[in-house]
């Protein structure tokens, strides 16, 4: 049927649902079936995708289902929070919009599936369940999909939508020799790039910073031996004066997925009563399947030419100070000089 010209599909069913069953009171059991399941999923949120991409290449094109039509059809604008400080990734910009890779995938997840999307900025550390929660922020994106995750239990995350990959970058790269415990800056709140390092670099000893701009500091000023940052994110920072005196370890690339991630015990308002998370993520990842791969691309390019750096004020006189050191202290000997001189003809007169 899918390779003849004369037939056309109008639609059809999801694959089945498929359950293990046991006595009722076999609880022991279904609990460590169920964890397992669970864990499955969280472990590896492509598993589902990977096996119909497997099994069932001609889904590639995925119609959605009767249940998730309805969801789409009855679904209100769908709250997501994003990140406002990872340019060229995600962020806000000068006219207050949300901007970047994450924002023109989104938009496209949303022409894919029909779902209406309100972007709400959200800063780092108000990224907490409760936070998210108590704002009706059901949904988080550039989650940084972490197995461990302490908090992996109360959210469901979509299959990943980009990869980045992280550089590691010092002052003297010669200094890393695998052997030695070396301080490494982190941005805070990148739980699984921490795991990451740890499994990759096991000998760093990770410091947390506020923002990008004070980890590369405490990397350059010697409170820290390396910096580990997202590579679209870290490009613009190595053209800033300061920070030219890092230099990129070669071959420490550490790649993340970036997903969307929702609450599976959030408690829906009265005019979401439809909300179903696992139908929620299946409609999305349906829709990551089709993202044209050249188009993600082409919105990393074109984003990361706008993030170029551009010169400020401060960088000039950081960059020649140098100079200005120099030519302070001559105008201050030539200021000294001519006082002396007026001092001097004053006493002769």
């Amino acid at each position: 049927m899918f390779y003849d010209d004369s037939l056309k599909i109008l639609g059809r069913f999801a694959p089945l649902a498929v359950y293990y069953i046991t006595a009722k009171d076999n609880s022991a059991l279904l609990n460590k079936l169920d964890n397992a399941i669970y864990r499955m999923e969280v472990n590896d949120p492509t598993f589902d995708s990977g096996l119909l991409k497997k099994y069932f290449p001609h889904y590639k094109n995925t119609i959605f289902n009767y249940d998730e039509y309805l969801f789409i059809k009855n679904a209100p604008p769908i709250r997501i929070a994003y990140e406002t400080d990872r340019a060229p990734l995600s962020f806000t910009g000068s006219d207050g919009e949300f901007h970047g890779v994450q924002r023109d995938i989104l938009d496209e997840i949303s022409r894919i599936s029909g779902l209406k999307f309100d972007y709400v900025p959200c800063r780092r550390e108000q990224t907490e369940l409760t936070y998210l929660e108590e704002n009706k922020l059901r949904v988080i994106s550039g989650v940084r999909y972490c197995r461990f995750s302490a908090q992996a239990k109360r959210l469901r995350f979509s299959i990943p939508y980009l990869y980045s990959g992280n550089i590691i970058a010092g002052t003297d790269p010669l200094k890393y020799t695998g052997q030695e415990e070396l301080r490494l800056a982190m941005v805070e709140g990148a739980a699984s790039l921490k795991e990451r390092v740890a499994a990759k670099y096991p000998k760093f000893k990770i410091q947390t910073y506020e923002n990008t701009e004070q980890a590369f500091n405490a990397a350059v000023s010697g409170e820290a031996d390396f910096v580990i940052e997202n590579r679209y994110v870290a490009e613009p920072y190595f053209v800033k004066p300061k920070f030219r005196s890092l230099k990129i370890l070669s071959l420490t690339r550490i790649e993340e997925p970036y997903t969307l991630a929702t609450l599976v015990y959030y408690v829906p308002a009265n005019d979401e009563k439809d909300w179903n998370s696992e139908t929620f993520i299946s409609i999305i990842n349906k829709s990551i399947e089709q993202l044209d791969p050249q188009k993600i691309s082409a919105s990393v390019i074109n984003r990361s030419a706008e993030n170029i750096y551009k010169y400020t004020l401060g960088d000039f006189i950081y960059q020649y100070r140098g100079q200005f050191v120099i030519l302070l202290a001559a105008a201050g000997a030539a200021i000294a000089f001519l006082l002396a001189r007026r001092l001097k003809r004053g006493r002769f007169i």
